[in-house]
């Protein structure tokens, strides 16, 4: 990876795939340590401009990309042959941020991912968790808040090896993921914005889900989640689930019980915002303490 100017956007060509949009973002003063942050479906890395700053400020170097597919980064909009194409992009990324001259030496970095992204680092962290310091989340999407009626699934998977870039309304929409009226209309009018899914990629995703549940035993890092307590999206339950069969000994999960989907773009979202940062800084800094799973739900978070 070209060595650009902090925030400044680069690209990694993947091997016989897209161009990756990706940019590092590095605190002004010292770096405790570094993170690398996996964005939701049809979104973009850009919208995590907040996030960024209060964690960069914190100490945290912060590495983003677009999904391919995604944002400023090539690839079919809303499509994947396979989701380890998601998994391999991770690790081809890593692999070139940790070349980075601003990189932390030494440290092992961070996973957060936000719904798919979330799906994504849990899945990067099931193949290799010792290569992490920790794996934090918001709303990941393990389930589908509304599951797709049976037939409508197996329809789904048929046309998914017939006609595999068949595409079919997502149902996203800004007024179900956040109460900030100002964002909803900000995520509606994003240009970066897509309504569709391939049903490969719906099959891939589901696949990856099940794949997931069988391996959590392998998830032996640290997890922090926070869960959106109203999610329209993502299914709660099926977090819960993880997390109870995640063998890690330093795991938590909080569910916010009135918050939408995009917790980290609610109207109290510095709060969480802040939350991660502590939390991913001290699996960094500090041996890891274990502590029983906590499953919480919080009406008035914190």
């Amino acid at each position: 990876m070209a060595q650009t100017p902090m925030g400044e956007v680069s690209h990694i060509r993947r091997t016989n795939g897209p161009r990756l949009a990706v940019e590092i973002f590095a605190p002004a003063n010292t770096t405790r340590a570094a993170v690398l942050l996996s964005h939701g479906y049809a979104e973009h890395a850009g919208r995590y401009d907040r996030v960024i700053d209060a964690w960069t400020k914190s100490g945290l170097l912060v590495a983003t990309y677009d999904l391919r597919g995604h944002g400023r980064s090539e690839g079919r909009r809303g499509h994947v042959a396979s989701f380890a194409e998601y998994v391999d992009d991770v690790n081809a990324i890593l692999g070139e941020f940790e070349q980075h001259a601003r990189w932390p030496a030494g440290k092992k970095p961070v996973l957060f991912g936000h719904s798919l992204g979330g799906l994504i680092a849990a899945s990067v962290a099931a193949e290799a968790p010792a290569r992490f310091a920790g794996l934090a989340m918001t709303s990941p999407f393990f389930g589908l808040a509304r599951p797709v009626p049976k037939l409508k699934g197996w329809a789904g998977r048929v046309m998914s090896r017939i006609l595999p870039t068949l595409s079919q309304p997502s149902g996203l929409k800004g007024s179900e993921l956040t109460h900030d009226a100002d964002l909803v209309a900000r995520y509606d009018e994003d240009p970066y914005h897509f309504s569709h899914v391939t049903v490969r990629w719906f099959a891939e995703t589901e696949d990856a889900q099940t794949k997931l549940l069988t391996r959590a035993s392998r998830l032996t890092l640290p997890m922090f989640c926070l869960a959106a307590g109203d999610d329209r999206v993502a299914s709660t339950a099926a977090t819960q689930r993880l997390f109870s069969l995640a063998a890690s000994q330093d795991k938590e999960l909080v569910v916010l019980r009135s918050l939408y989907h995009e917790v980290l773009n609610e109207l109290d979202r510095d709060q969480h915002i802040a939350t991660l940062g502590d939390r991913m800084i001290r699996w960094a800094d500090l041996p890891t303490t274990p502590c029983l799973s906590i499953s919480s739900t919080h009406p008035d978070p914190y």
